[in-house]
């Protein structure tokens, strides 16, 4: 016997140097076997072993082969670093290709467990891209429990805990089920709902000191940075004398008597009034003439109907009385005056104010007016 047929077969490929020595040898001891007296099955089995091994071994070979091209034809597609890690994909390539480069029959133990590895090659070796739920888990361990609420830090710390787990679950073995996603939705969702604890708001004090005094808000204790409006409503014959905040003198910044500060410190406001100066008043006697309404300063025929003696009284109030006669047309009373204007520099008409008006009987059946004009 020789090995002709085998060199000039399919498999011839897979035989080198020592494999084809182990043929010959075998094939050697066959022929010495059948021409031997000791003809036992044991014995045959034992002489033939080494050659039923490297064909069974040749038959697996391109499964094996088989396989690792479906293997490398994934990569990039069916296995991305989207799903797993880079690292784990580059091992698993030069696996790969370590493989294919010594694929060849050393014995059949070796080759029945390459087949098994290469079959499972993907759960073996493939891990998990975790990179994402790492950084979250990170941003979770940098969260304080005092910044939240009890319950939702708490729900918070669960998710935490069972991402860790699968991350570390991921280094050593890879689940048939990716649960990666999920957790990362879960903790994205429990970072979200923290609820913050509300901050101690701080306080500050305002006090008021004085009479007629007041403020918004209230004065008492107060948020701090909130917009204070001071509001004093002295007497009618009282002026502010005094005007302090925190004992700084805040006259001058008092608008109809208001004054607005946002308050940052515990804040005194005092107020002190003092009465307004008595002004004496002096009454003088004087004339007093009408112009006509053209500007040119002509008298106006309205003298007529007017006692051109007034009195004008100079104090608290500057004011002009006038006494108005009425006007008669053919001998019969028909009114009297009831406004009087002057027209300012830039010839505005502007009506005179008045202040009082009275009734007054100059004769019998003729009954004028008195008007006091603000000056």
């Amino acid at each position: 016997m020789n090995t002709s047929a085998i060199m000039s077969s399919e498999d011839a490929k897979y035989v080198d140097e020592h494999k084809k020595k182990i043929i010959d040898k075998a094939l050697s001891e066959i022929d010495e076997f059948i021409k031997s007296d000791d003809i036992s099955y044991d014995r045959f089995y034992e002489i033939a072993n080494p050659i039923i091994d490297m064909e069974y071994g040749f038959k697996m070979i391109p499964g094996i082969k088989n396989m690792i091209d479906i293997h490398k034809s994934s990569i990039g597609t069916l296995y991305t670093n989207k799903t797993y890690s880079q690292k784990s994909l580059d091992e698993f390539e030069k696996y790969l290709d370590d493989l294919e480069k010594d694929l060849t029959f050393k014995t059949l133990k070796d080759l029945v467990l390459d087949s098994y590895k290469v079959n499972n090659a993907s759960m073996i070796m493939l891990r998990y891209n975790t990179s994402k739920l790492e950084e979250l888990i990170k941003q979770a361990g940098a969260k304080k429990q005092s910044d939240y609420t009890v319950e939702s830090y708490l729900k918070m710390l669960q998710v935490k805990a069972e991402a860790e787990k699968w991350v570390e679950l991921c280094k050593v073995y890879k689940d048939p089920s990716n649960e990666t996603s999920t957790l990362e939705k879960k903790l994205e969702k429990a970072l979200k709902d923290l609820v913050p604890t509300k901050p101690e708001v701080e306080k500050v004090k305002l006090t008021l000191i004085g009479e007629n005094i007041t403020s918004t808000p209230q004065a008492g204790d107060i948020e701090k940075g909130t917009e204070i409006v001071i509001t004093l409503t002295p007497d009618t014959n009282k002026a502010v004398k005094v005007f302090t905040v925190n004992d700084v003198d805040k006259k001058s910044k008092l608008q109809d008597n208001k004054y607005k500060f946002n308050i940052q410190e515990n804040t005194t406001v005092k107020v002190e009034y003092e009465n307004k100066p008595q002004i004496e008043e002096k009454v003088y006697t004087v004339d007093v003439k009408l112009l006509n309404a053209d500007g040119i300063g002509s008298l106006s025929m309205a003298n007529q109907y007017l006692d051109s003696r007034a009195k004008l009284v100079i104090g608290k109030e500057n004011k002009l009385m006038l006494k108005l006669m009425p006007m008669y047309k053919e001998n019969s009373p028909t009114g009297i005056i009831d406004k009087i204007y002057y027209y300012d520099i830039d010839h505005t008409k502007v009506e005179l104010k008045t202040l009082e008006t009275k009734k007054i009987r100059f004769f019998v059946n003729m009954v004028g007016k008195i008007i006091f004009i603000c000056l």
